[in-house]
């Protein structure tokens, strides 16, 4: 697919509105949460789907996403050549963009980016500093090391059969490098993993369900918005174990692991000095123990279901960074009726999911097909690919698009109904996946 040019940018402009740029491997749902607060975001990711480009005031692709330095070259010049006020366009980073220290220079460099600088991304994504951030919170971080937990046996490395141990890459997204190390290592390649520089570590499996815990820092405080929780693979298909497969909620958790999480929040805004969204990832175990697994300071996939909740994380972020006092962008201030903390967020918001639809077979995209997948409502079916896929297939494994399920009730029996409306959610979802891959093979 061609990259999409920008001629529009220019004359946005120049009224003197500042459109927000969004950047980051897919940027739709973050496109979406920006609009709802009245702008045009320019939208910058690997897929251009045809509902980011209604969404967005122009949509620009990166084909090759983390790879080199001309793209990104490329994609300053363009933004840069068309605004007289570059330096105050507001940057909102999104998935992957942690994964891509020359992107994050170059957007500081040109632009106002609303979120870490590279020498924040690399504090915050260090498991070192995951290790250190727990200490005196109750929340506990699982035992990870830089060289395969092995036992030598007989000229072999036997992996230590007491725990259960993960790969985890160490710039990685999605889960979708997350694999079981093998039971039984040769001598020679565990020779070979224990350089100074491994592409992996090794942690011990903490069994449970997976959380995001979504928040804001600011100058001041923390917000905690809300909790989600993961999709498992008892729940949904997908083509590994561990990759992302969706997420619902907003969730309840106790008030001990309440207080646990904003006491992490304050922990990483005094060590680190951001501001803004952060994502925890956590394991909660079958005690009701949080595992900290990492950190991601950007919009994340698990905010959409805040989002489409009646929270919206964008609108939070940008008043952390303070945007409501530039003029320019004018974002409002949440007043003190939104301000989302997560029972607040139970009581306000409908319990929403979403999924990915993964493709179980080579799926062919045809024109026809295309304009029907387009054609499915909105409130359901998001991340919807673009006509100028017609013709190119969706391999086995890759994602076709998102479904989205919403679950209304009254707030006070919201809790009670959690079983209920987690099956629910996941009844509707696993409809829509049908009615898509349907539209597909008519």
């Amino acid at each position: 697919m061609p990259n999409v040019s920008l001629p529009a940018y220019e004359t946005a402009t120049a009224r003197g509105r500042t459109h927000p740029i969004v950047v980051g491997f897919s940027v739709r749902s973050l496109a979406e949460a920006v609009v709802a607060l009245g702008y045009s975001p320019v939208a910058v990711d690997h897929f251009t789907d045809h509902d980011c480009r209604e969404l967005s005031l122009e949509a620009y692709q990166i084909v090759s996403w983390g790879d080199g330095t001309p793209q990104i070259d490329e994609l300053v010049r363009q933004f840069g050549a068309r605004s007289d006020n570059a330096a105050r366009t507001p940057v909102l980073l999104g998935g992957g963009t942690e994964n891509w220290p020359e992107l994050i220079e170059e957007l500081h460099r040109n632009f106002k980016v609303l979120g870490p600088t590279l020498a924040q991304v690399k504090q915050l994504r260090s498991h070192d500093f995951w290790r250190v951030a727990v200490d005196g919170t109750g929340i506990l971080f699982p035992e990870t090391r830089m060289e395969p937990p092995v036992i030598a046996n007989n000229g072999n490395c036997l992996v230590d059969p007491s725990k259960s141990w993960l790969t985890k890459p160490i710039h990685g997204a999605g889960g979708l490098a997350i694999g079981r190390l093998d039971n039984q290592i040769s001598a020679r390649r565990a020779s070979e993993w224990g350089g100074s520089s491994p592409p992996q570590v090794y942690q011990r499996e903490i069994v449970g369900r997976s959380l995001g815990g979504h928040c804001i820092l600011t100058p001041d405080d923390v917000l905690l918005l809300g909790l989600t929780e993961s999709w498992s693979a008892a729940h949904w298909p997908g083509p590994r174990e561990f990759i992302y497969r969706g997420s619902w909620g907003p969730i309840s958790i106790s008030a001990q692991q309440r207080e646990q999480i904003v006491s992490l929040c304050r922990k990483v805004q005094s060590a680190t000095g951001c501001l803004g969204w952060l994502q925890f990832d956590f394991i909660e175990d079958s005690s009701g123990q949080l595992w900290l697994l990492e950190i991601n300071p950007r919009w994340t996939a698990g905010m959409e279901i805040l989002f489409l909740a009646g929270i919206n994380p964008v609108q939070f972020h940008c008043a952390a960074w303070q945007m409501q006092n530039e003029p320019a962008v004018g974002i409002k201030t949440p007043g003190t009726t939104t301000q989302a903390t997560v029972d607040q967020s139970l009581s306000t918001a409908s319990l929403n999911a979403k999924a990915i639809v993964y493709a179980d077979r080579p799926l062919q995209l045809t024109r026809d097909n295309l304009l029907r997948l387009q054609a499915l409502p909105r409130d359901n079916f998001a991340d919807l690919p673009s006509i100028e896929m017609a013709g190119q297939v969706i391999a086995t494994g890759h994602p076709l698009l998102t479904v989205r399920a919403c679950f209304e009730s009254a707030p006070t029996f919201r809790r009670r109904l959690t079983t209920q409306a987690r099956a629910s959610l996941l009844q509707q979802l696993h409809q829509h996946r049908q009615t898509a891959i349907r539209s597909v093979d008519l």
